[in-house]
């Protein structure tokens, strides 16, 4: 089994015995920006808790969902409800989606990219690239350590979920996109523990 559908129905209420609704809220940051998008991507939507809105904000968007467990997309799926003939569930390894290029006007990618290693974002990121159009929209949303106590906090996060569901990763990935992308906006909150932001391709 996929360590992650094993966490599929309860990692809404575990995430909200950590963080209250904080991370939720910085995944939905970028929900303004995205009202004109008609085809997205997301890589790691999980339970789908930021599907099921933009779906819901956006009411023309299509998206495809890529996650490795199929677990995950199935609470997804139904969390969507009436709105999931606009939800594509592809279950695979992130590596191995074929990604179609200058396809999607939006890519998000929340939480996700901290369970992979520096070798697979190597990888991972300038197919994530070519998959978005020219003037399409980035978001991505994680963690951060840039003092003592936000690394003590992220080593314990990973050994939390090496311990739940396996993950091999044990550090944050460097995340750098190209410069084709510019910032539109930002935000952090947890006294800066997590960040969102939004990038447009130029």
């Amino acid at each position: 089994m996929n360590g992650f559908d094993s966490l599929a129905r309860i990692y809404e209420p575990l995430e909200r015995l950590s963080f209250a609704g904080r991370l939720q809220e910085i995944r939905r940051f970028c929900l303004p920006y995205l009202s004109n998008c008609k085809r997205g991507l997301l890589i790691g939507d999980g339970d789908g808790r930021f599907s099921s809105e933009l779906l819901q904000h956006n009411t023309g968007i299509e998206i495809d969902s890529v996650d490795i467990s199929p677990r995950m997309l199935e609470v997804a799926r139904r969390r969507a409800g009436v709105r999931s003939d606009r939800l594509r569930s592809h279950a695979c390894d992130a590596l191995d989606h074929p990604y179609p290029t200058n396809a999607y006007d939006f890519v998000g990618l929340h939480f996700c990219l901290d369970c992979f290693s520096q070798d697979a974002i190597d990888r991972l990121l300038p197919q994530l690239e070519a998959s978005l159009r020219p003037g399409g929209l980035l978001a991505y949303s994680d963690f951060q350590a840039n003092t003592p106590w936000q690394t003590r906090v992220v080593q314990l996060l990973y050994l939390c979920f090496r311990l739940s569901a396996g993950l091999t990763t044990r550090r944050l990935p460097a995340v750098s996109w190209s410069d084709d992308f510019e910032p539109v906006a930002r935000k952090e909150c947890l006294r800066g523990l997590v960040f969102s932001q939004v990038l447009r391709k130029g």
